[in-house]
């Protein structure tokens, strides 16, 4: 086995892929030793990411998936066969599912999914550029008992943000966001660091606190899809291993804060928020769980580790179920090479199994 570096990054990867050492990944060795003829017997499926379709309302700059009003959907998954794909998540004791796209509510038939999926008692999060969204289906959304969203906001100013999403994005994005806050609606904000923004991350996060995210996910440009021509806009090494250092100071302050406030009360309003450096930030996920507790099923079935890594396919749904495709000899493979690699981030990477 052995792994090479994709052409996706002109900078080393060894930062890129790095995981808190904190990582709270489950695969264990007697999870391995278990790998047999009944397929997912061994493996700890939490949840996976459903990315619905590949249709967005918005052309972004850096949209890794190519998403467009325009693209061709024929050949995605229907309602009945992402219901049917719920149902198995469930038997399979999965806890959690992940509404990506494209734009996931662009779809005619997302809130049906959605109520099905609630039903089921799952844990959601839907990834959205929030421009669909409405004061009344943002109240319909705080109705659900375990329902997040994460917006795509890339800077503090609206120049930028219409730069890499588009004209009239910015003032409809910030109403929804103030709207969720409002509400009372959680939500968590991501974006692609590029080196246009990397200077003024200090703003962004303050700007985020003041807009009550709980959570900031970092991501260096990655040059997939539709952000390869933006080369010259991709991070330095020296600018990656700079924003590390930063999340690990801002998150060490925000840690002992915490540590302080359980000795006293703790002040959830926005401005200790954003005084008090409470909200949480990452580079990219928090843990790198891909293939290993969480599935991506892409918009045409094929079943993936990450959204971001494609090119690895454990199987089709439209042809085997999710316990016969994470029992397959491929994905038995790919988890045991996980386990090796201490479950560091693939993304950029290409693994050869």
């Amino acid at each position: 086995m052995m792994i090479s570096v994709s052409n996706h990054f002109q900078y080393n990867c060894t930062f890129l892929i790095s995981v808190p050492s904190n990582n709270n990944v489950e695969y264990s060795e007697e999870s391995e030793e278990s790998e047999n003829s009944e397929g997912s017997k061994g493996s700890k499926l939490k949840g996976a990411f459903l990315v619905l379709t590949n249709r967005c309302n918005l052309q972004c700059k850096y949209c890794y998936q190519n998403s467009s009003p325009s693209i061709d959907v024929s050949d995605e998954l229907t309602k009945s066969e992402w219901l049917s794909i719920i149902d198995e998540l469930k038997r399979l004791g999965a806890t959690e599912i992940n509404m990506v796209g494209g734009e996931p509510i662009a779809r005619p038939d997302f809130w049906e999914m959605l109520d099905y999926a609630a039903d089921k008692g799952f844990k959601i999060k839907i990834f959205t550029n929030g421009l669909l969204l409405t004061p009344e289906s943002i109240k319909k959304l705080k109705g659900y008992a375990q329902l997040s969203l994460s917006f795509n906001l890339n800077s503090y100013e609206k120049e930028m943000q219409e730069f890499y999403q588009g004209a009239a994005t910015w003032d409809t994005l910030i109403a929804v966001m103030q709207e969720c806050r409002k509400q009372g609606l959680e939500f968590e904000v991501s974006t692609p660091v590029t080196g246009k923004t990397y200077g003024g991350l200090d703003k962004y996060i303050k700007f985020c606190a003041e807009l009550g995210a709980k959570r900031i996910r970092l991501l260096p440009l990655i040059l997939m899809g539709r952000a390869q021509p933006l080369k010259n806009d991709s991070l330095s090494e020296t600018q990656v291993i700079s924003l590390k250092e930063k999340v690990e100071a801002w998150n060490k302050k925000r840690n002992a804060n915490k540590k302080k406030d359980t000795k006293g009360n703790t002040n959830r309003n926005t401005k200790k928020n954003e005084e008090r450096n409470e909200i949480e930030i990452t580079v990219g996920c928090r843990t790198c769980e891909g293939g290993v507790n969480y599935l991506t099923i892409q918009p045409n079935g094929d079943v993936t580790p990450c959204s971001l890594i494609r090119d690895k396919i454990f199987g089709n749904i439209k042809a085997n179920s999710l316990k016969e495709i994470m029992g397959n000899s491929y994905s038995i493979e790919y988890r045991k090479l996980r386990k090796k690699q201490k479950y560091t981030c693939l993304t950029g990477l290409a693994a050869e199994i």
